[in-house]
C-alpha cells in the first residue's frame, strides 16, 4: 500500500508542476510585449487581428492585416502583436515580407517596433539575405523620414512662437 501513495503522490507533485509550467508559459506568451503596468491600447484590434488569423486562406488573412496597419490608432504593442502573429499564421515568407513593410509603412510606427523587427527580422520575413536587407533599407528611410517629420515640426512650433512674442522696440 505504501509504495502506492508514494507514486499517488509523486504523480500529484509532478502533475501540480506541469500545470504551474503550463500556466507560467500562457502567462509569458500573452504579456511579454507589455511594459510594466501597460496593456495594448485597443483590445479591438488584437481581437480583430485574432479574428483575421482564423480566415481560411493566407491571401484573405494578408489582406485584412494589411487593412489593420494603415490605421491611426495601430500602436507599438499592437503592431508587435501583429508581427507575431502573423509569423505563425502566414504561410509564404512573401506574405509576411509583405507585412512587415506594410507595418514599417504604418502611421504610428516606432523606433520600438524598428529594433523589434531588427532583432526577429529572420523569424517575421527576412527568410533570404535580400528580404533582410529590403527589410532594413525601409526601417532605415521611415526613421529618417519620422526624424524630419519631427525636426519640421519643431521647426513650425519655434516659428509660431517666435511670431507670437511681444517687440520690444
Amino acid at each position: 500500500m505504501k509504495p502506492m501513495k508514494f507514486n499517488q503522490a509523486l504523480f500529484s507533485i509532478v502533475g501540480i508542476g506541469f500545470l504551474m509550467l503550463a500556466v507560467s508559459c500562457e502567462f509569458h506568451v500573452t504579456h511579454r510585449h507589455e511594459g510594466p503596468g501597460q496593456r495594448p491600447r485597443h483590445s479591438g484590434i488584437i481581437a480583430e487581428i485574432d479574428a483575421a488569423a482564423k480566415l481560411t486562406f493566407s491571401n484573405e488573412r494578408l489582406a485584412h492585416l494589411i487593412r489593420i496597419t494603415r490605421r491611426s490608432n495601430f500602436h507599438e504593442p499592437e503592431q508587435i502583436y501583429l508581427l507575431d502573429k502573423s509569423a505563425k499564421i502566414l504561410s509564404f515568407s512573401h506574405d509576411r515580407n509583405s507585412l512587415v513593410h506594410a507595418v514599417i509603412r504604418c502611421p504610428n510606427f516606432t523606433e520600438g517596433t524598428a529594433a523589434y523587427i531588427a532583432r526577429n527580422i529572420e523569424r517575421l520575413g527576412g527568410t533570404f539575405s535580400s528580404d533582410r536587407s529590403s527589410i532594413l533599407a525601409a526601417i532605415d528611410q521611415r526613421i529618417r523620414q519620422l526624424e524630419h517629420e519631427t525636426e519640421k515640426s519643431t521647426f513650425k512650433e519655434e516659428e509660431a512662437h517666435d511670431h507670437d512674442a511681444p517687440t520690444n522696440l
